[in-house]
């Protein structure tokens, strides 16, 4: 079984997430804090925008789910390690689908749930949980192709598929990179506007 990309420093993230907000945020470089202990938090200048084109064809990964279909919405850390939900609950019946291309990374049980992790063209990450599947390491799926099923215990009061995205190496603390997670409800236009990180608190409501 192949370890789960869980916060790797193999990939670098190349989609074209940059945008300038004002003149002096470019002017200004990149923007650094300090967490409890010290360690410098650096916030990268990505910002994901509700239209933006690299996300303008994604689709859910439940069939006909919109806005009203998330039972639990996200919640990013302040810290990379810190408390919060990373992703969103989607009412789901069965199937999950994939939200856009790309190649399986990992298949696997992650604690006591079946995971299934695809990475995207542009580089992001998309976990879905529980969800078992037929498919294997290194496998190109489609938009919109059957990834598999929801299977085992239910983290919901309801029938539910957890979808988290991440962006790798996205958050700089210290001397070391982390996964910086992301709201997938942006890449759909179900959340905005289009912000900047901020220093301390989520990244993206």
């Amino acid at each position: 079984m192949t370890a789960p990309p869980l916060e790797s420093p193999r990939t670098t993230f190349h989609g074209t997430w940059v945008i300038a907000v004002t003149a002096l945020v470019l002017a200004c470089g990149t923007l650094t804090a300090f967490d409890a202990h010290g360690h410098a938090i650096t916030s990268a200048r990505h910002a994901v925008p509700a239209t933006s084109t690299a996300g303008a064809n994604w689709t859910p990964p439940v069939e006909g789910a919109n806005a009203s279909s998330v039972v639990r919405e996200f919640h990013g850390p302040s810290t990379p390690w810190g408390a919060g939900h990373r992703g969103i609950d989607l009412s789901a019946s069965s199937e999950v689908v994939a939200p856009d291309g790309g190649t399986v990374r990992f298949v696997g049980t992650v604690v006591d749930r079946p995971v299934l992790t695809i990475e995207h063209d542009n580089g992001m990450l998309s976990s879905f949980e529980p969800v078992a599947t037929e498919l294997s390491f290194g496998d190109v799926v489609r938009r919109g192709q059957v990834l598999g099923s929801l299977s085992g215990e239910q983290h919901c009061e309801m029938s539910c598929v957890h979808w988290g995205v991440r962006i790798p190496d996205g958050w700089t603390i210290g001397s070391t990179v982390r996964d910086r997670y992301i709201d997938p409800g942006l890449l759909l236009g179900w959340s905005g506007p289009s912000v900047l990180w901020p220093l301390q608190g989520s990244p993206f409501r």
